[in-house]
């Protein structure tokens, strides 16, 4: 669990039926069989072929009982306790001290995974900002309510869904999400989408656009049928309301049912305010340029907190128009360590310098997550950016 973070709910009866068949007839008769090999050739096969039976009995046992559901990652003193409790119900002996010890542990092994459970119930709204290298993801969580918007990408067979994504969403002690947002397919939002699709219960999937043609596209609508999550394609007005929050789409104008060649998938990308009585924040996916304008043209409330900057901080992001509207105390730039693009672009960091906005980036500050506190917002980084 705490390692690999999925498991089978099924392996542990799975586990009591196959090891002692394995240990008293597969291992017994490849045993007798190698030594009957000095003897008799053919009985030797046979006993052979009956080890390959067996084997292959419990490969396809494995195939039913295979079926991998993610666990929150369990903290490290949950581990130790339960190696403690399991080391003296071994080899302690009999005596008052250690029924108490077993059974303190016991207690506290169900007691601990329940606790953590009703705490995140009651959490306010937080948003995190995952560093996936040169790409883009954001957790935004309230209460025990969850929506991802975007998965980094897949480069050179590194799934960030995988590697990154996944364990980022286990550690923080989410195993399923309502909301799976994405902003456009282009490879550095989509490619770690199919891994997450595939491995979490899921609620809903936007998108902007109905097809595509790239590869991580086909493996998400793929992945949508296999499982039969629902696929909306959404557009400006477009809104979600849970509890005291409210997810409203500002972009694009009209929800695309077909790609056009000559489309700019990043004008038209999903633009999100999301908020909720704590706090406010203004997702640009990559709509930088037009699409900055489109959005800062629009009527309404466009005031935030916490500004996802458009395209990892391009050139054409940061408009002076967009940030009138907009305010932000806190911008956020998802971009990769010593990415080949030079993002983010010396022009927009000046822009948003220029107004005294605090900036944090995931190439330099790692995960950053944001979180109302006492009627300000705090703001912690994590572990070292995704490229090391």
């Amino acid at each position: 669990m705490y390692v690999f973070g999925f498991v089978s709910p099924m392996s542990i009866p799975a586990n009591l039926l196959l090891v002692p068949f394995f240990s008293f007839v597969i291992m017994p008769s490849g045993l007798l069989g190698l030594a009957a090999s000095f003897l008799c050739e053919s009985f030797s096969t046979q006993l052979f072929c009956l080890c390959m039976d067996g084997i292959g009995v419990i490969l396809k046992s494995g195939e039913l009982f295979g079926s991998l559901k993610p666990v929150a990652t369990p903290w490290l003193p949950w581990v130790f306790l339960t190696y403690a409790g399991l080391i003296t119900g071994f080899f302690a002996g009999r005596s008052r001290t250690r029924a108490i010890l077993i059974a303190v542990s016991c207690i506290l092994i169900v007691s601990i995974p329940i606790a953590r459970q009703a705490s995140r119930s009651v959490q306010p709204m937080s948003f995190d900002f995952i560093s996936v290298g040169q790409g883009d993801s954001t957790l935004i969580t309230r209460g025990s309510y969850a929506m991802l918007i975007d998965a980094g990408g897949s480069y050179s067979g590194f799934d960030t869904g995988r590697f990154i994504v996944g364990p980022h969403l286990l550690e923080r002690g989410i195993t399923s999400l309502d909301l799976v947002v994405i902003t456009h397919p282009h490879p550095d939002h989509i490619g770690g989408i199919p891994f997450i699709l595939q491995r979490f219960p899921v609620g809903e999937v936007w998108s902007n656009v109905s097809s595509y043609h790239s590869a991580g596209f086909q493996d998400m609508i793929r992945t949508t049928r296999e499982k039969s999550l629902p696929l909306k394609t959404v557009g400006l007005g477009d809104t979600y309301e849970h509890g005291g929050l409210r997810i409203s789409v500002l972009n694009p104008q009209i929800p695309l049912e077909d790609r056009m060649d000559s489309m700019d998938q990043n004008i038209h990308s999903i633009v999100l305010k999301v908020c909720d009585e704590t706090m406010r924040g203004l997702f640009m996916g990559d709509a930088d340029g037009l699409g900055e304008i489109r959005t800062s043209r629009l009527d309404g409330d466009l005031s935030a907190d916490v500004l996802k900057v458009a395209h990892h901080g391009s050139r054409r992001s940061c408009l002076n128009m967009l940030l009138d509207r907009v305010n932000p105390g806190i911008a956020v730039i998802s971009c990769g360590e010593k990415n080949p693009y030079n993002l983010p672009s010396r022009d927009a960091i000046k822009r948003l310098e220029n107004r005294g906005i605090r900036v944090y980036r995931t190439d330099m500050h790692g995960e950053i997550t944001i979180t109302p506190a006492n009627m300000v917002l705090g703001v912690k980084s994590g572990r070292v950016h995704a490229d090391n």
